[in-house]
């Protein structure tokens, strides 16, 4: 599908070429980002009838006046790759895209927006490479500005440099792509990123809806550590007991290890003597009894943190393959221990 992409013929002439290149990205890109951003929030309050009506009349003009455009995002490529194309028609090739894309993910129209972004991409190199045929007539070099400029555009939209490289070199299957792409894709990324203060696409649009992303520091640290490192293995277990075997059991342990009633093939509760309550004299002392949610052996610190944080009490069983046989305790205790002290 992409042997239009079979070779590629820059040299080291081109690199300050395709800094420009990158350059020309991170902008387009800032502006790409902003344009989609503001016309999310111009859109919110209109009703999605009227956004459908206004997208059908935005593609319809833009499929009389550029036809070319039309299409999924990739879909130019074989314009843009002619012989002799004029300059008009690739900048209004790249207008109409930009727009295009804009428009109707901004609508809310159903619609992903990698593909798109790899097109505008690639009519933006092929625009760049119109003037580098007037450095260097003797040969076309609009593919290899076209494949470039995906990249450039790809890892300027999404702040992702890396991801944008390997999708490039999956795409030509051209390992040798991989230096003149990462002087363009890091003139993109710089450009936007650090001059233009440019963030992700995907990030602007979780904020605009206050969706989290960010990982909190207590995640951050708990997620390097397994539960398996820091689990008790040293319990007493009573399967489906009642209070009287539970109460002998404690009153009777001298090791006072932790007691788990296991009470069906699945749940187990951790028993515990009730601090909270005053007993008359004579009386026992009142037991309680904690549900214990299950955590997967190859858990993490944080997972068994979340499953006991509303009540921040209690313990969690680690089981492995099966939740029916449990291989050991954590408590909310030492969790909180080893955040505050750093015991890990």
């Amino acid at each position: 599908e992409y042997e239009f992409f079979a070779y590629l013929v820059i040299d080291f002439w081109h690199y300050p070429l395709l800094i420009i290149l990158g350059i020309f990205l991170g902008f387009l890109a800032k502006a790409f980002n902003s344009s989609l951003i503001a016309t999310i929030k111009l859109a919110d309050n209109i009703h999605m009838a009227k956004r459908l009506f206004i997208a059908a009349l935005l593609m319809g003009i833009i499929g009389v006046l550029v036809p070319q455009a039309m299409g999924p995002g990739l879909s130019a490529i074989d314009l843009i790759l002619g012989e002799n194309v004029p300059i008009w028609l690739l900048l209004s090739l790249l207008i109409a895209k930009f727009v295009a894309t804009v428009a109707i993910l901004g609508l809310g129209i159903p619609g992903g927006i990698i593909g798109p972004t790899l097109g505008i991409g690639a009519v933006a190199g092929a625009f760049i490479a119109f003037f580098v045929s007037l450095i260097f007539p003797e040969t076309s070099f609009t593919g290899d500005y076209a494949l470039l400029g995906m990249a450039g555009m790809l890892a300027a939209t999404l702040n992702a440099p890396l991801a944008a490289l390997l999708t490039i070199i999956e795409l030509s299957n051209q390992l040798q792509l991989a230096l003149p792409a990462m002087v363009v894709i890091t003139s993109a990324f710089l450009t936007s990123s650090q001059f233009l203060k440019n963030r992700s696409i995907f990030l602007q649009q979780l904020e605009l809806q206050k969706l989290p992303y960010q990982v909190s520091p207590v995640e951050s640290v708990l997620q390097k550590h397994g539960v398996l490192s820091h689990m008790e293995q040293d319990y007493t277990l009573l399967k489906n007991a009642n209070d009287e075997q539970i109460k002998y059991t404690l009153a009777t342990q001298i090791t006072h290890l932790p007691i788990i009633v296991q009470s069906g093939n699945e749940e187990f509760k951790l028993v515990q003597i009730d601090l909270n309550s005053h007993p008359l004299e004579g009386e026992d002392r009142a037991i309680k009894t904690t549900f214990m949610p299950a955590i997967d052996s190859q858990a993490t610190l944080s997972e068994a943190y979340f499953a006991l944080y509303e009540k921040r009490e209690g313990s969690v069983f680690i089981y492995h393959k099966s939740k029916k046989k449990i291989i050991g305790l954590l408590a909310f205790d030492k969790i909180r221990l080893i955040l505050t002290k750093g015991n890990i």
